[in-house]
């Protein structure tokens, strides 16, 4: 029986939403020899195609220097390859390969099975309102997310002025 649901049950559904990622994440990480921040790149990449590195940073809230070292070691193991961006030839798309794309998905396989057979057992009224959900929980989580870089922005600036 599901308890009354309540905004603060919510809150703690996605908590639980996320752990549980976290440790998958952890899991297929350790399995394929990369660490969570690189396959959780890996993962935009793999969603949304090629991106130049300042998208990688702002999807990500990686920091651009912490991102330019996890891309460095993405591409020294050939998990991602660099191309020429179309619209400005002074920067790079970053790219996954689809030998890295194999890699993982082969381990993502099961659960993505397991949650398909899931959704198809619902009805469509149901997985248009959980997806409206998660959509737009995930546009939410993106605001806050640039919010909490705005913020970082304004404390370096800060600490740059103390110098």
């Amino acid at each position: 029986m599901t308890p009354d649901p309540t905004p603060a049950w919510l809150l703690r559904g996605l908590q639980d939403l996320r752990i549980a990622f976290e440790a998958v994440t952890e899991q297929v990480a350790r399995s394929t020899g990369l660490n969570p921040r690189d396959l959780g790149v890996l993962d935009i990449l793999h969603a949304e195609g090629p991106a130049t590195p300042t998208r990688l940073s702002t999807r990500t809230g990686i920091h651009p220097a912490t991102l330019t070292a996890a891309l460095a070691r993405l591409e020294r193991g050939g998990h991602i390859v660099r191309q020429p961006d179309p619209d400005d030839r002074r920067s790079a798309r970053i790219a996954i390969t689809e030998t890295t794309v194999a890699m993982v998905g082969q381990r993502y396989r099961g659960i993505d099975a397991e949650l398909h057979r899931w959704f198809e057992d619902m009805s469509a009224a149901d997985r248009a309102l959980i997806g409206d959900f998660l959509y737009a929980a995930a546009a939410t989580l993106g605001r806050g997310l640039a919010h909490a870089a705005s913020l970082d922005e304004i404390r370096d600036h800060q600490r740059h002025l103390r110098r």
